[in-house]
């Protein structure tokens, strides 16, 4: 199955990252300033910072989001040029659809207008928020995990994919014919991040051969709580990780007596 790619897409990709947040400055007021329409705003600059600064205000709000980008049209205008090369009109529309999607409700939609010159586009963002029972709200890029499993494959096809919505509880990600289960979302999600999950951890206790009682043992911890870790119900502090790490990590078959003092080791290797 192709799958879209473009000169510098790593970068793209990781824009939205490094984009700084800006302060907004009011400079004037109109209208209805102190009626139902008071928080309506009307923002001036470059939308790319525009965005960023609106996160943490709006993030997860926004119910329906227009935009009207350039069409890349290979004409000049007055105000912007719209003779890009196709892979810089993508590198500057994904940073800006990444953000956008930050913005959005989960029941929420983007509208974009194109026309034949990157209408094969598929702009649909293949990104799903979802909130647990531990508290967090994470995210999972759906795309990268699908792409990931050939069985799975198909649901990319942009008639299939548009039909997956959040399960009833927001954990899962269903179709009509099929679902991904909330244990393998909550782990997707937080693998994502560069976070430790709950099957990580599940398969260093089988590793090393460790029930609950001796994985408890190993890292200082009460039973009940290696077992919140093994079930998600709380989510696993990288402190707690590393000391997985540390625990199994190589040991030699035989110790010394004992082991030399500071001062010891110095003069042995002086």
């Amino acid at each position: 199955m192709p799958f879209l790619d473009w000169v510098n897409k790593n970068q793209a990709t990781q824009a939205s990252q490094q984009v700084p947040y800006r302060l907004q400055r009011a400079v004037s007021a109109h209208g209805d300033v102190d009626g139902p329409n008071a928080d309506n705003l009307l923002i001036q600059g470059d939308n790319l910072l525009t965005h960023k600064a609106l996160l943490p205000f709006y993030r997860g709000q926004e119910k329906c989001i227009f935009i009207d980008p350039p069409y890349n049209t290979q004409s000049a205008f007055e105000h912007y040029d719209d003779r890009l090369e196709h892979s810089q009109w993508l590198s500057m529309m994904n940073p800006r659809l990444v953000l956008l999607r930050e913005l959005l409700a989960q029941d929420g939609s983007i509208w974009v207008t194109l026309d034949d010159n990157e209408a094969e586009i598929e702009v649909s963002v293949k990104l799903f928020r979802t909130t647990w029972s531990t508290g967090e709200v994470l995210k999972i890029d759906v795309e990268s995990v699908l792409r990931g499993i050939p069985a799975l494959a198909n649901f990319l096809k942009p008639k299939v994919f548009p039909k997956a919505h959040l399960a009833n509880l927001g954990h899962g990600i269903e179709w009509f014919v099929a679902e991904l289960g909330a244990d393998n979302v909550y782990a997707w999600s937080k693998e994502q991040t560069g976070e430790v999950s709950q099957q990580m951890f599940g398969t260093w206790m089988h590793r090393n051969g460790l029930s609950l009682s001796s994985a408890a043992e190993a890292l200082g911890l009460s039973r009940r709580m290696v077992s919140f870790f093994r079930n998600a119900q709380k989510s696993i502090p990288r402190a707690i990780w590393l000391a997985c790490l540390g625990w199994e990590a190589p040991k030699p078959k035989t110790l010394p007596r004992a082991f030399l003092t500071a001062k010891e080791y110095a003069l042995t290797h002086a």
